[in-house]
Order: structure tokens, then C-alpha cells, then sequence
């Protein structure tokens, strides 16, 4: 199941620059406004949000939850292009299923970034959502690389330790041929000092033979 996701996040970083980012009116704490909205694959919305917190640091402003909704806004974000006043920027991410939909709001003061309204301004808001979508496929990619390599590395282990066991084996049987060597020296030694002490053991029963021979006609005289 890992290969498979570390596979299809390697087909999605060709596309990142591509990031279909689409606008249209959405639902909001400040009514149905203009947003900009971009699908994040195989993610979780607390994932995505604590992403966008760090990101969202970029924009010069300073990011909150809002009250009693699951929005993020960056109040007084500075962006270069798209307004010469502050502008207050609004985040939600919505799961789909193993998906996430992510939506910013871009409150210029008094309207919202509209393309219709506001022309190629509205440029810079699909780049902050481009530009924020390779943040998050980056980071799936960075978690993607660390699991695979505590699969290798686990892996690698697991061949060490056979290799070990192997070592280990080789030197068992280097020690048990050694000592069957030395056992068949043994017994071949202990084979030639048999029938040595068979040949002595023999002379000796000729020479006890002889004695009794001599004692019977000792005793026949």
C-alpha cells in the first residue's frame, strides 16, 4: 500500500505546476463570496491546516481559527500586486472522502477577489493556491521518502542479521569439521594403540604361557 501512494505522489509532482485551481462562489462565515479552491489528494484537513498555518506566514499577517467555524484567517496579509491595502485572507479545508477540497477567500476590503471584478489580480490568488498545493505535495512527498526509507532501512537490517546468521553458521561448521577432524585423529590413534597393546598383551601371554609350562615340569620332577 506504501509503494502504491509513493507512486501516485511521484506521478502528481509532474503536474504541481498545473494545480487546477478553480473559482466560483462558495459558502463562508462571511456569507456566499468569490473563492478560489483547489482538490489535495490523499490528505486530511488537519493536515492541510496545519500546513497552511506555516504557510500562510509568508502573507505577513497573522493567522487564527475562526470562532466557531473551521476557517483560518490571515488578518492584514500583505500581497504584493493584489492590493495595496492590507487584505484579510480566508482558509478552509473540506474532506472528500480520502481527499481534501481547499478554499481561500480574499477579502480586499469591502468586496472579494473576484476575476470577473479585479482581472489578472486574481492571477495572484490561484498562485498563493498553486504555490500552497505544492507545499502539501511536498510534504506528502518529504513523509512519503522518510517511510520508504524506514522500510529500507529495516530491510537492510533484516539482511544484516542474516548475514550474521550465516557468519555465524560458517563458523559453526568451520569448529564442529575441525573437531570431527581431531575426533578421527583420535580414533585412528587410539585404533594403532590397540593393536599395539594387543600385540604386547599377546607377547605377555606367551611369556605367562612359558612360566606355567615351566612351573608343571617343576612340578613333575
Amino acid at each position: 500500500m506504501r509503494n502504491l501512494i509513493l507512486t501516485l505522489l511521484l506521478l502528481c509532482a509532474y503536474s504541481l505546476m498545473h494545480a487546477q485551481v478553480q473559482e466560483g462562489k462558495a459558502p463562508m462565515s462571511r456569507g456566499m463570496q468569490s473563492a478560489f479552491y483547489v482538490k489535495l489528494e490523499n490528505t486530511r484537513a488537519k493536515d492541510v491546516e496545519n500546513l497552511w498555518t506555516k504557510y500562510a506566514r509568508s502573507l505577513n499577517g497573522k493567522t487564527d481559527d475562526v470562532s466557531r467555524t473551521d476557517e483560518y484567517l490571515t488578518d492584514d496579509a500583505t500581497i504584493k500586486g493584489m492590493s495595496e491595502n492590507t487584505v484579510d485572507v480566508y482558509a478552509l479545508a473540506q474532506e472528500q472522502g480520502s481527499d481534501v477540497v481547499f478554499y481561500l477567500w480574499f477579502d480586499l476590503g469591502g468586496a472579494f477577489l473576484d476575476s470577473r471584478v479585479h482581472g489578472t489580480k486574481a492571477d495572484i490568488g490561484k498562485q498563493i493556491a498553486v504555490e500552497f498545493a505544492q507545499t502539501v505535495r511536498a510534504d506528502q512527498l518529504e513523509t512519503a521518502i522518510k517511510d520508504q526509507g524506514d522500510v529500507l532501512k529495516k530491510l537492510e537490517k533484516d539482511l544484516a542479521d542474516f548475514e550474521k546468521d550465516q557468519k555465524e553458521s560458517e563458523k559453526d561448521i568451520a569448529d564442529y569439521e575441525k573437531k570431527i577432524e581431531e575426533a578421527r585423529e583420535t580414533i585412528k590413534e587410539a585404533v594403532r594403540n590397540q593393536e599395539a597393546k594387543k600385540a604386547e598383551i599377546k607377547t605377555e601371554q606367551g611369556k605367562l604361557g612359558e612360566l606355567e609350562q615351566s612351573l608343571k615340569k617343576v612340578k613333575k620332577n
